[in-house]
């Protein structure tokens, strides 16, 4: 998966992991600045980027400064503990709800049964998600998750685009209304943000699921070829491995903005940075410092904002999975078009019931 990246100039990938938490820790190293370069590459091609403009301004892995800080403040609360508490009792209903779905069929795809109903129906009630295009929109809406990867063409940022301008008018306002969530209270609240930038906002927090849904399979994936019977207890004592272990996002990105040298590695001002998340578990298998237990949700100020809902949500549906189901793989197919992460696009099992 990282071969698109080996070797290529002006990219270091970074597998050793006292490196990359000295760069994490480090205010030589910032997230990408995509905004500027939208608008030096709008302005030399005369291309319009502006809706995808709006969606990096309400994205904060893309920013640094005072509106990074004011759009996490946003998350928190949305994304923390009281506001998940309120939500526990319908998350696991719904838990409950496809499980009980999955074990009664026999052979399956895990992501057509576990992957999507995640996003479809745990998550975008969660968020007040709902479209005049449903069939369309979380295929438009993933696509979000790749902007991180360097090197992107202007066609295909193009293509972004547009289908984020489909988005942002496919929302469907009024059924949001209708039903509590994150995006009514964004709604109805006084936030300083426009209607437009609300709609990027709640966009952006859904398309960012996307790792935990895939996070989500590959942990079941792994237990089942690798620790078929693992216990609930077991599993949740040692959850913060599985997720290091089995982490979706392949990277986390940074650039330096000067010269630097970490742990004789030197680096260019310039130079993209690509810490190899699931390198980096090697050296910390049996040992994981506790300040890097959530390495896999990145460090310090740029900490995934969905980090602690990730985490409670793996611990609600992993172990249910694990008491429910019991099933073989017979075939699973990577997605090999996808260069920042581990995922599946096919994972065909066999529910094998208890005689």
């Amino acid at each position: 998966m990282n071969n698109k990246f080996e070797n290529k100039e002006g990219i270091i990938i970074i597998k050793d992991f006292d490196t990359a938490i000295s760069i994490l820790k480090d205010s030589s190293f910032v997230v990408p600045d995509l905004l500027s370069f939208l608008d030096k590459l709008s302005e030399a091609s005369n291309i319009d980027l502006s809706t995808l403009r709006l969606f990096t301004t309400m994205s904060p892995f893309f920013l640094e400064g005072e509106k990074h800080q004011y759009l996490r403040s946003i998350g928190q609360v949305y994304l923390g503990t009281k506001y998940y508490e309120k939500w526990l009792p319908f998350f696991q209903n719904t838990i409950d709800k496809i499980l009980n779905r999955i074990n009664s069929l026999e052979e399956f795809d895990l992501i057509q049964e576990l992957n999507i109903p995640i996003f479809t129906e745990l998550l975008k009630p969660y968020l007040g998600i709902y479209s005049n295009n449903e069939k369309d929109f979380d295929k438009k809406a993933i696509v979000l998750q790749r902007l991180i990867e360097p090197m992107l063409s202007i066609n295909k940022l193009k293509l972004v685009n547009s289908d984020l301008k489909e988005l942002i008018d496919s929302l469907d306002l009024e059924k949001t209304h209708n039903q509590d969530s994150i995006f009514k209270d964004l709604l109805d609240n006084n936030i300083e943000l426009s209607l437009d930038e609300k709609k990027a906002y709640i966009i952006v927090l859904y398309a960012a699921i996307a790792p935990l849904a895939q996070t989500i399979i590959n942990i079941i994936v792994y237990l089942y070829e690798n620790k078929p019977n693992i216990s609930k207890k077991d599993f949740l004592n040692n959850i913060d491995y599985y997720i290091w272990k089995c982490a979706a996002p392949i990277f986390i990105h940074r650039i330096a903005v000067e010269d630097k040298i970490i742990n004789n590695t030197f680096i260019k001002k310039g130079n993209t940075l690509l810490i190899d998340i699931s390198t980096s578990i090697k050296n910390h298998k049996n040992n994981c410092p506790m300040e890097n237990k959530n390495f896999a949700f990145g460090h310090g100020k740029h900490l995934c904002l969905g980090a602690f809902i990730s985490r409670s949500l793996i611990s609600e549906i992993v172990p249910r999975f694990l008491d429910t189901i019991s099933l073989k793989i017979l075939s699973k197919e990577k997605d090999k078009t996808n260069h920042i992460a581990n995922s599946y696009m096919k994972i065909i099992v066999k529910n094998i019931k208890e005689s």
